[in-house]
């Protein structure tokens, strides 16, 4: 009896385990969505509904501005519960005259088997 359990046991955590790979592989696509998204409308719907973001922030003010969109990139997923997602990730933006650092961290939340951006905070390195 205990080895039957043992084994199911066994079996369940390899599929828990093939899942949030599958969830982490998702969640780096939702980020490179995000850096490749053409305009701030298509980069909106990468977003939770009420989602907190300093991305228009961190957006050129104009079409004209030396400074390009933030590029992310995931180094760290951590799970809080099956639908929500810590993300540390390093960002990058390009200008004429500068090259600017940042750390970020992404709130990621699952929402109708699509993971959506729930909050990011950047801090300028």
């Amino acid at each position: 009896m205990r080895k039957t359990i043992a084994l199911t046991a066994l079996l369940f955590a390899g599929l828990v385990r093939a899942d949030e790979a599958s969830d982490r592989a998702d969640i780096e696509n939702a980020i490179r969505a995000l850096n490749r998204a053409p305009s701030e409308a298509a980069a909106r719907q990468l977003f939770a509904p009420g989602a907190f973001t300093e991305f228009e922030r961190l957006l050129p003010s104009s079409p004209w501005s030396e400074t390009s969109r933030p590029y992310f990139r995931p180094q760290a997923i951590r799970f809080v519960s099956p639908d929500v997602a810590l993300v540390d990730a390093s960002g990058i933006q390009y200008g004429s005259l500068v090259l600017m650092g940042r750390t970020a961290l992404f709130v990621m939340k699952k929402e109708r088997n699509a993971w959506l951006v729930a909050s990011i905070r950047t801090i300028l390195i």
